[in-house]
């Protein structure tokens, strides 16, 4: 009897040819379905901006290959092979019930029969023969597929206005990074700044790494980078000193009134640093000093209290403490008291130095800010730079102008008895007139003055004109001379809501404003517009120093403004 093997064997092209004609079939049975994908992709990319959509429409097609490999792939049976082929090939059921007759223990005569008639058969018979091609019923499928097909491809050729978006995002994550970049510079200068306190330079260091990180992990998202930016912009501005502009500017002025007072050169502006060596230095020379330089130097460390008690008081009653002592003649009590000033000083200035750091990040921050907001648009660079020097011109601008003002004033004010300049001017009677070029004319006869109003922008001011018979004298530096020494012209104390003489001005582009005039004139005696300069400085001083902490100043124009009071004080 023959063996089972040999129509085992006799089946295998009947199984390679029955793998084929399932796989056509499965193939017909289910192309719709990756094309139907490749559609709906398409068609999602042109709604919401994907990033690599194009890509993600094929992946149907990766899926539904991995399952056609399978399919093609799986095991099959003999019995399955035999089933199918008598099927097929119309053999009546002789290669299947060949195989499962030789499986039985008791076999017959018949038997051997049967199996010899089916191996004859099946050494007859074709492979070919087996129906391969899917049946007409699955065209309705094929259609389908063709379909999606043409409307994935035709998305995928047109242009997709969603192409754009991701442009955009992928430009504003280039500039984010660039701004990251700029960032981690600034943490790189603040961590060499040996002047911050290592515990202020680690909490800044945290904040911009942070920052750095967030923007770096952006995936293009404008309006999260802003709102990260936002918070860590709110973070360093509550950890701004308010009175840190009024503290420094205490610090300096008590600085050079010590510098004088032991009549030390000084070349240039002390530093708030500086306040707390003074106080030291008129510790040890209290000792040396005579009488008369004594009383000097406790007025001045009295007149130096009042005008710190506001930003420092325990500073301030140390000053007054050295200045009672002092006048006593308890050396040893001024010692103390000046020493624990000079401590406070020191301290004073550690803090200032502090919140230089705080500024400094918090100008970045600032400046990342307006740079996020212009991420991603063409030309943003160019345009940033371009905005950087007009405001660097307008300011440039603006010290001109102002020097020039001062200039007239003067120029006008000598030998004709009329005061004349730009900004603010009050016409004092008996022929005086002021302008803010720190001119003043004296004489005598009738004068008339205007207010005057400034443009933000540009620091212009209005102008005033006073006249007089007789005599006049200009003096263009503080304090002034006779019995108006250190007399200023003050209409208006920053902070009162109630401001008659305030003049709005009306900007004409070089920083100048018409006046209004006042429409009184005067005796010229007991004007109680005049106050002490020393009194009136703090207090514009200190309303500068809010508007520069308080971030409404722009970053590149605050060293201006501290520029033009400490130009004031000298």
């Amino acid at each position: 009897m023959a063996q089972p093997t040999e129509i085992v064997h006799l089946l295998r092209p009947f199984g390679r040819r029955l793998r084929l004609a399932d796989t056509l079939q499965w193939l017909s049975r289910t192309f719709w379905l990756p094309a139907l994908g490749f559609a709906l992709i398409q068609g999602a990319g042109r709604l919401f901006p994907i990033p690599n959509w194009t890509l993600w429409s094929l992946v149907p097609f990766a899926i539904w290959l991995v399952a056609l490999l399978v399919v093609a792939l799986r095991p099959q049976s003999s019995s399955r092979i035999a089933q199918r082929s008598d099927l097929e090939l119309d053999l009546r059921e002789r290669l299947s019930t060949a195989l499962e007759l030789h499986k039985r223990d008791d076999r017959g005569p018949l038997d051997d029969v049967q199996y010899n008639d089916a191996l004859d058969k099946a050494r007859n018979a074709n492979a070919k023969d087996i129906r391969v091609a899917p049946p007409r019923k699955h065209r309705l499928w094929w259609g389908l597929a063709a379909l999606f097909l043409m409307l994935g491809i035709t998305s995928a050729v047109l242009p997709n206005i969603q192409s754009n978006v991701l442009a955009e995002r992928e430009a504003v994550k280039t500039d984010l990074e660039r701004i990251a970049d700029r960032i981690d510079e600034t943490r790189q200068e603040i961590a060499k700044d040996e002047k911050l306190s290592p515990e202020e330079r680690a909490e800044l260091d945290r904040q911009l790494a942070e920052l750095s990180k967030d923007l770096r992990e952006n995936t293009g998202s404008r309006e999260d980078a802003l709102a990260k930016i936002s918070r860590t912009e709110q973070q360093l501005q509550k950890r701004l000193d308010s009175r840190a502009s009024a503290r420094q500017a205490s610090l300096q002025e008590l600085a050079q009134a010590l510098k004088n007072q032991r009549g030390a050169s000084q070349e240039q502006r002390p530093e708030a640093s500086d306040a707390a060596k003074e106080l030291e230095q008129a510790a040890q020379d209290a000792e040396k000093m005579t009488p008369e330089q004594r009383e000097q130097l406790a007025n001045a460390l009295e007149q130096q209290a009042n005008q710190t008690a506001a930003t420092n008081p325990e500073m301030a009653q140390s000053l007054r403490d050295a200045a009672s002592a002092l006048r006593s003649g308890n050396l040893a009590d001024a010692r103390s008291a000046l020493q624990r000033a000079s401590n406070q000083a020191s301290q004073s200035a550690e803090q200032l130095q502090d919140q230089e750091g705080v500024e400094q990040a918090l100008s970045e921050v600032q400046n990342s800010r307006d740079q996020a907001a212009q991420a991603g648009q063409p030309g943003q660079q160019n345009q940033q730079a371009g905005q950087q020097g007009q405001q660097g011109q307008q300011g440039q601008q603006g010290q001109q102008g102002q020097q020039g003002q001062q200039g007239q004033g003067q120029g006008q004010g000598q030998g004709q008895g009329q005061g004349q300049g730009q900004g603010q001017g009050q016409g004092q009677g008996q022929g005086q007139g002021q302008g803010q070029g720190q001119g003043q004319g004296q004489g005598q006869g009738n004068g008339a003055g205007g207010g005057g109003g400034s443009q933000a922008g540009n620091l212009g001011s209005g102008n005033s004109n006073g006249s007089g018979n007789g005599t006049g004298r200009n003096d263009r530096t503080f304090p002034g001379t006779g019995n108006d020494k250190g007399m200023v012209y003050q209409p208006w104390k920053p902070g009162d809501p109630n401001n008659p003489s305030n003049v709005t001005g009306q900007p004409n582009g070089s920083g100048s404003a018409p006046s209004q005039p006042s429409g009184s004139t005067g005796p010229g005696i007991a004007n109680g517009s005049q106050v002490p300069y020393n009194q009136a400085n703090p207090d514009y001083q200190e309303s500068a120093g809010r508007a520069v902490d308080s971030g409404y100043i722009p970053p590149q124009l605050k060293n201006f403004i501290r520029d033009y009071f400490n130009q004031l004080e000298q």
